[in-house]
């Protein structure tokens, strides 16, 4: 039995192409508890229509949409009686039962009178074609014939279009069939696009009645998008040369591809020089030396799980709060271990960052999270270093605070500050366009640091 939810979902994902094909306002009516109401409509985009477009939400009038009303009460197609006037224009609407039985839907178009005067042979063609398809779908879902699952599409005016009879008879073809074929004009579409297996299989199934059929159809040199659809009986076949986006979608896979392992690469690097650094850490008898040296493998660390995660992501964006929490673990490992009481909490949401946000935020987090630990917390044998983000519509906020000691009575951005609060200036403010201030410590004690981040608007 068809569900009925699945079924209206099926049919207004499939309303424009029946709109673009019938040249005709489209819509859905569907009966419930407050009435009958509009549920989806759809202007062709194809042509010119003079009939007026419906407002989704809208209660049915029962004068105004009388055919709606005898079309739910009758379970039949009904061919409104009445011409509707638009300025000079006139069109009639047809309503179509969606369901088996009793319906619980009605779709309905409004088609101009004398259509083939108005808009020509070729459009009443296809509202013709587009009947027996809506036909098809009010019956029941358009499902896909290899995955079952609901199957939508569009039509549009540069697609060759044809139709099959019930023994593959070729009925009729669009003009745009002989453009899209190029050289082979001399043979029908169908007996063109069998010359491929694939299409061949996908379009007896079709007309067997398994579903509907979309794929890359490649024949020679050329890349054809193809979409059959069922008729009962027959078959609707839409397609279309796709050879130059299949090329160009080729190479920006080729071309992300290269990036993502170009990020890869530098995480390498990034992390054989982290190595030798600790390396040098531990050969070291300065304290001078190894902090340097510990604040150096902080930075370069960050920027390593920054390229590692980019590696990986599919469009040069980073999902903030999973860095936050690898970069802080990494940092606290590094300092005082992996065994260590110290607690790190990660909190909020930040949402995607692009590859540069990303690098300087990385940047400058490490460094917030590596002085709480190695100054805020010297010589403290547990503590909590806290990282809470609140992402509005316009600006990130962050704030980065410890229950340590505390920063030195004196402490000043304007005055002389360390390399590595300088460091957080330059990325907070100059690349992120952000603000950086002290705050009080929500802990009562400690360090609070918060950072203000305008977000890119779309």
């Amino acid at each position: 039995m068809t569900d009925m939810r699945i079924h209206i979902s099926n049919i207004i994902d499939n309303l424009q192409l029946v709109a673009d094909l019938g040249c005709a306002v489209t819509s859905l009516f569907v009966r419930g508890s407050e009435g009958v109401r509009i549920k989806a409509t759809e202007r062709p985009s194809t042509v010119n229509t003079i009939a007026p477009l419906r407002r989704v939400s809208d209660s049915a009038d029962e004068n105004d949409d009388r055919e709606v009303y005898e079309c739910f009460a009758s379970c039949q197609k009904i061919i409104g009686a009445q011409e509707k006037q638009r300025g000079r224009f006139c069109y009639v609407t047809y309503a179509y039962p969606v369901g088996r039985g009793t319906p619980y839907a009605v779709i309905t178009r409004d088609i101009p009178v004398g259509l083939s005067r108005e808009l020509g042979t070729l459009e009443e063609m296809y509202v013709l074609l587009s009947g027996r398809l809506l036909e098809t779908i009010c019956r029941d879902v358009l499902r896909d014939a290899v995955t079952y699952q609901p199957f939508s599409t569009t039509h549009a005016s540069s697609d060759g279009l044809f139709c099959l009879d019930g023994t593959r008879g070729f009925s009729y073809a669009g003009p745009n069939c002989a453009r899209i074929l190029g050289s082979d004009c001399s043979v029908d579409a169908d007996q063109m696009l069998a010359r491929s297996s694939d299409y061949d299989k996908g379009i007896t199934s079709v007309l067997a009645g398994a579903g509907c059929f979309a794929r890359d159809i490649e024949i020679g040199q050329s890349i054809y998008y193809v979409r059959a659809l069922p008729l009962e009986p027959g078959a609707l076949v839409l397609f279309d040369d796709v050879t130059e986006v299949r090329e160009r979608e080729r190479d920006l896979r080729v071309k992300e591809a290269t990036i993502r392992e170009v990020h890869h690469r530098v995480k390498n690097n990034l992390q054989t020089i982290e190595s030798l650094l600790r390396m040098q850490m531990r050969r070291t008898n300065s304290d001078e030396v190894r902090l340097a040296c510990a604040e150096a493998v902080s930075r370069i660390g960050a920027m390593a799980v920054a390229h590692d995660m980019l590696s990986y992501s599919q469009d040069e964006h980073i999902d903030v709060i999973p860095m936050t929490r690898t970069i802080a673990e990494q940092i606290r490992s590094g300092l005082v271990g992996a065994g260590s009481s110290l607690v790190l909490e990660v909190e909020g949401e930040a949402g995607f960052f692009d590859a540069r946000g990303a690098m300087s935020l990385a940047l400058a987090i490490a460094e917030l999270v590596h002085n709480a630990i190695e100054h805020g917390l010297k010589g403290y044998t547990e503590g909590t270093v806290a990282i809470r983000y609140v992402r509005s519509a316009h600006e990130l906020h962050v704030v980065v605070e410890d229950d340590g000691c505390g920063l030195p009575s004196d402490f000043s951005f304007e005055g002389r500050s360390s390399m590595g609060i300088l460091l957080v200036q330059t990325m907070i403010e100059d690349d992120l366009a952000g603000t950086l201030r002290v705050i009080p410590s929500s802990f009562g004690r400690g360090t609070a640091f918060e950072l203000e981040i305008p977000l890119p608007q779309t």
